[in-house]
């Protein structure tokens, strides 16, 4: 189970999400008779609300919806567990790889690396409260990765990690796209071969742009939504492009299943 500050930032988040700015919140007083916890915990849930720019407070005065649009940290962005924690649930995972591997093709040009040179690939089945929501795979060139294979199996923040030894994410790209789950992959999320995934594929850079990360999550498509918000007048951050499949043209009237009429 969470623990308790986080069970309630989680309430809080979604009577956050279904409110109008300027909506009050729940006291201390009320949280904590709700919960049955102390006031640290009931303290500790609204100094993350607060912190995350979700609500207001003033001394003596009841917390209230700052803004109900949807936010990620940047940890959020590149780790799987943060956005776990973030949502109130209890990260997890089991290691299934964790090794040099040599890169191929897209993955050694999206690294800069030379065909077949040696990278470092990590793979886990990730869980939320010890259910399977996705499977991660993770590719750092050499230089990055490598410290992470000193790491015990159990080690739960990869990415915690590098940003503690000092490696420069500056910048991210994700990209999101729905596949059929491989079969390797259905048992181990509890779904059948050909079920739907969301993939989100991110690549991350340093200041100067030298690639840090390529990595791809699959998502058990019942298991997580995204949102992003847009005002008018302001670019979207979302980009949405059409497979080259999905744009070809259509097949003509009677020709649909590939034979022709008689």
């Amino acid at each position: 189970m969470p623990a308790i500050h986080e069970q309630i930032t989680a309430y809080l988040r979604e009577i956050i999400l279904s409110s109008r700015p300027g909506a009050p919140l729940p006291t201390e007083a009320e949280l904590t008779a709700h919960f049955g916890c102390s006031r640290w915990s009931a303290r500790k849930a609204l100094d993350t609300l607060r912190h995350e720019g979700l609500i207001r407070s003033g001394q003596g005065r009841r917390s209230r919806v700052v803004d109900t649009t949807p936010h990620e940290s940047f940890e959020g962005v590149i780790s799987a567990g943060a956005v776990l924690r973030r949502l109130g649930h209890r990260p997890g995972h089991e290691l299934l790889r964790a090794e040099p591997a040599p890169a191929e093709g897209e993955l050694a040009r999206e690294l800069d690396v030379r065909e077949g040179e040696n990278i470092i690939a990590i793979s886990r089945v990730r869980t939320a409260n010890g259910r399977p929501v996705l499977v991660e795979h993770l590719h750092f060139p050499w230089e990055i990765g490598r410290p992470l294979l000193d790491l015990p199996p159990e080690a739960e923040d990869l990415h915690a990690r590098l940003l503690a030894d000092g490696v420069d994410y500056q910048e991210v790209e994700r990209h999101l796209e729905a596949l059929p789950c491989p079969a390797e992959e259905a048992p181990l999320l509890g779904l059948q071969p050909g079920e739907p995934l969301l993939c989100v594929r991110v690549q991350a850079w340093d200041r100067r742009r030298r690639p840090l990360e390529s990595s791809s999550y699959h998502y058990r498509a019942d298991a997580v939504s995204f949102s992003v918000s847009t005002h008018r007048h302001t670019a979207s951050p979302l980009r949405l492009s059409l497979r080259k499949a999905a744009a070809s043209p259509a097949p003509a009237p009677g020709n649909l299943s590939g034979h022709s009429q008689v």
